[in-house]
């Protein structure tokens, strides 16, 4: 009863510092737009996914392997050290590469919203900065928590003292990252002084050969980011910029229910992942607080529902009954993708990182191609339904991966009996 009390203390504290990631957007956008128009928020919107795609090549593996070294080696500093300082060289090299190539683009080949583009810069360095993969596996949420809080604030202040002409859109994505930078930097610190560690990100080769190890999983996760963050790039580019604002307005909102089974994950996965192997009662743990997770996600899209247009109002939206139907259609989607974030904790606690690699690269080619069609041949509305439809495609090949599994497992044990 004590380990759950701990648990569900850590939930709720991440959960309470992640509330100031879901609010701050949904606070920010509705001014930004009132500033800057739908339209130059849309641009910004683009160049903000375009950045968060990128991220995942700063980021790689983090959330998967990352964390779960760290947290096998949470009592031993050396290796945690170690693990830093190759993850952090790692990080270095290809925030290089992509800088390379970024600014090539946008200073020499691209220099439609030239300011924009330059500006989201911090966004990528506040990534390379970012120390939540490490938090997270030594489970110091409260540092974690004080981090997601301090960045928000950062961030919410800048918007609101600097943005006030039209043309400002081109600073948020820049005080966005200056929110990172200023509070990981803070983190690191901390960090360094409390375990003794010291900075050496010179061991290239030792990254380079871990990337190659590791290259399938580095390829899902991008995949995996172009399924997140793509279809507004494309949206923008075969639609508009307001089409692209209109989706990211719903995208945002589902994404309170997303962070929300991120961050559930990221609380729950080390522990399914350490326990599993070791203890039965480790899949009774991970079914009641999945099942738990799934149910509240549910209500709270039922309510989304009932409230949909008070709440799209806020965004300025009224007299829309198609964004509306819209809307309500993308619901379905958080309740099949709290569904699948349980299966994935299942997956990969028992190693099918190969699996997983060839299933997401499916799913996100799946998910680009209906965007690409939806967009040119039909509208909003089927984005969201191809979207729906992928995740149930995910659902069943998950399932059945497990249930082979299981049912072989079975059939070993009976036969040694």
């Amino acid at each position: 009863m004590s380990a759950l009390k701990s648990e569900l203390k850590k939930f709720m504290l991440y959960g309470f510092g992640q509330i100031f990631n879901l609010a701050s957007p949904l606070v920010a956008i509705p001014y930004i737009i009132s500033v800057c128009g739908l339209e130059n928020f849309g641009k910004q919107t683009i160049a903000f996914s375009l950045c968060f795609f990128l991220i995942v090549f700063i980021d790689f593996d983090n959330d998967l392997n990352a964390v779960k070294n760290v947290s096998k080696s949470r009592n031993n500093s050396t290796q945690l050290n170690q693990i830093l300082n190759q993850n952090l060289s790692l990080r270095f090299l290809i925030l290089v590469t992509i800088l390379a190539f970024y600014m090539f683009y946008f200073v020499i080949i691209n220099s439609n919203e030239f300011q924009l583009y330059i500006l989201s810069l911090p966004l990528l360095l506040g990534q390379f900065l970012n120390p939540n993969w490490f938090l997270q596996g030594i489970e110091n949420i409260k540092l974690l928590t004080l981090g997601n809080i301090i960045s928000k604030i950062v961030y919410l202040i800048l918007v609101f003292s600097f943005i006030k002409n039209e043309s400002d859109y081109i600073w948020v994505n820049f005080f966005w990252g200056l929110g990172m930078i200023f509070t990981y930097i803070i983190i690191y610190i901390v960090i360094f002084k409390k375990y003794n560690f010291y900075l050496n990100i010179n061991s290239f080769s030792s990254s380079i050969i871990y990337l190659k190890n590791n290259f399938k999983i580095f390829i899902s996760q991008l995949f995996l980011a172009v399924q997140l963050h793509l279809p507004v790039l494309l949206i923008g580019a075969f639609g508009n910029n307001l089409l692209a604002a209109q989706y990211k307005i719903i995208d945002q909102l589902l994404t309170l229910f997303k962070t929300y089974i991120f961050l559930f994950f990221n609380i729950v996965y080390p522990k399914v992942s350490y326990n599993l192997t070791k203890s039965i009662s480790a899949i009774k743990y991970w079914l009641v607080t999945n099942l738990t997770s799934t149910i509240l996600i549910s209500i709270g899209c039922f309510v989304f529902y009932i409230l949909k247009e008070y709440i799209l109002g806020y965004f300025g939206i009224v007299n829309n009954p198609e964004l509306f139907t819209i809307f309500s259609i993308a619901l379905i989607y958080p309740i099949l993708f709290s569904i699948n974030i349980a299966l994935k904790q299942l997956i990969l606690s028992y190693n099918f990182e190969t699996f997983y690699s060839e299933v997401t690269i499916l799913i996100s080619v799946l998910y680009i191609l209906s965007v690409c069609i939806c967009i040119y041949k039909f509208s909003l509305v089927f984005i969201f339904i191809s979207f729906i439809c992928a995740e149930l495609l995910l659902f069943f090949l998950y399932s059945l991966k497990l249930f082979t599994y299981y049912n072989d497992k079975k059939n070993i044990t009976e036969n040694i009996k």
